[in-house]
């Protein structure tokens, strides 16, 4: 929860950068909300002893298939991430002295020279 808004306020152009942070913080609750709503058939009906839960054939399968949806979808973010986003950031590269390295980012980066040279 720290290093992708952390990431997201370094690489973003100025102009756009609290609409990312948005965006992030908007995913994350989706991803809770769409959570909670594949795990609905997994909900109980309440009965008089809380403790006597039954379970079906449909409950011993159904959360391994959620697990698994959220590993698929965590795998895939992590190979775009290692695949698209190789390079450290202008700030890191700044820091270690390595300017020819930070601009060369920014140029990746940004569309526009202006915009990497800001």
């Amino acid at each position: 929860t720290v290093a992708v808004p952390n990431y997201i306020s370094e690489i973003a152009p100025a102009s756009v950068r609290g609409s990312f942070g948005v965006v992030h913080q908007l995913m994350i609750n989706l991803g809770i909300v769409g959570g909670v709503a594949v795990g609905l058939p997994l909900s109980q009906p309440a009965t008089k002893d809380p403790f006597s839960v039954e379970v079906t054939d449909f409950d011993r399968v159904w959360w391994r298939l959620m697990f698994l949806f959220s590993g698929g979808v965590a795998l895939v973010q992590a190979l775009f991430f290692m695949s698209c986003l190789r390079f450290e950031t202008p700030s890191f590269l700044m820091d270690k002295g390595d300017s020819d390295g930070a601009l060369m980012v920014l140029r990746k980066t940004y569309t526009t020279e202006e915009e990497a040279q800001s």
